[in-house]
């Protein structure tokens, strides 16, 4: 055993590359960060060139790489590219 299920949480992540539709940000929205994942309740900022988003519940296995997509209900607010997973 390398490690235990709790070590694949992360609080947060931080993605850069950021693709935004929606004219303006929410501070609450909801992200996935795998295509077969739901979506999970989020606060989001945008600072220069990067998106920080913060979940209500952990998450897992956020990985460097991968996409985030913020979502208000149905509507797609807009993405980036996983930079950093932010632990406790």
């Amino acid at each position: 055993v390398v490690g235990d299920k709790t070590d694949l949480m992360s609080i947060g992540l931080r993605a850069s590359n950021i693709t935004m539709i929606a004219p303006q940000l929410p501070r609450i929205a909801q992200a996935k960060t795998r295509s077969t994942s739901k979506e999970a309740p989020c606060s989001v900022s945008l600072n220069d060139d990067e998106l920080t988003i913060i979940f209500d519940d952990p998450q897992e296995a956020i990985t460097p790489g991968q996409s985030v997509v913020l979502y208000d209900g149905d509507i797609v607010l807009g993405g980036g590219t996983i930079i950093e997973a932010i632990k406790k």
